[in-house]
């Protein structure tokens, strides 16, 4: 009797497990979501810190991320990377606040209609 799998059936049970997998994924992200839909990753283990790159390819991923780049980018194009992250820690101030908009998508707008 012959055990191994046929490359056709190989094929079928890689996309119906990573389906699955996706699946599973956009199903338990809503743990990990704030008010403002950004999907915030489960804490990283002490002393591990992500490196730029990285942090690239995971804001990618993530509409609400590129938004805030964007309006990041709008902002202080210029600036050093300290006032980058201060540009971005105002964006978020404002968006907490009740007189701006309400979500990053929305301030992003709102910013390009000036």
């Amino acid at each position: 009797m012959n055990n191994r799998m046929t490359s056709l059936e190989f094929i079928c049970w890689g996309v119906f497990l990573g389906g699955a997998l996706f699946f599973l994924d956009i199903w338990l992200s809503d743990m990990y979501e704030d008010r403002h839909k950004i999907k915030q990753l489960p804490p990283a283990p002490v002393g591990f810190k992500h490196t730029r790159e990285e942090k690239a390819i995971l804001c990618t991923g993530w509409h609400t991320c590129m938004k805030l780049a964007e309006a990041v980018t709008y902002e202080s194009r210029s600036e050093p990377l300290e006032g980058r992250r201060l540009v971005a820690q105002v964006i978020m101030n404002r968006v907490n606040h009740k007189n701006w908009p309400d979500s990053i998508e929305n301030y992003a707008v709102w910013r390009s209609t000036d």
